[in-house]
């Protein structure tokens, strides 16, 4: 199944890294990269899953998988990581 039907299904998906000792690469924008690619592959559509999406499955669905809801958006009373790129 690609994330386009799994999101169809209303399943939580989200994207991580494993770890330096499987891959060494921990750079969560590849792993969205790829998930963009592989699905726009997997589906035969260059809309398959768009950019808004791929960053929810990197960040609140990534919080929502492990069970941190005390961290999966910003919002008062909540724990924050934040990143700025300049463009």
């Amino acid at each position: 199944m690609t994330p386009k039907e799994y999101l169809k299904q209303g399943i939580n998906v989200g994207i991580g890294t494993d770890g330096a000792s499987s891959n060494n690469c921990l750079d969560m924008f590849r792993e969205m990269f790829l998930v963009t690619g592989l699905a726009k592959y997997l589906n035969k559509d260059a809309a398959s899953v768009d950019a808004l999406e791929v960053l929810r499955m990197a960040t609140v669905n990534g919080a929502k998988a492990m069970g941190l809801t005390d961290c999966d958006v910003l919002a008062e009373g909540k724990y924050a990581d934040l990143i700025m790129i300049d463009m």
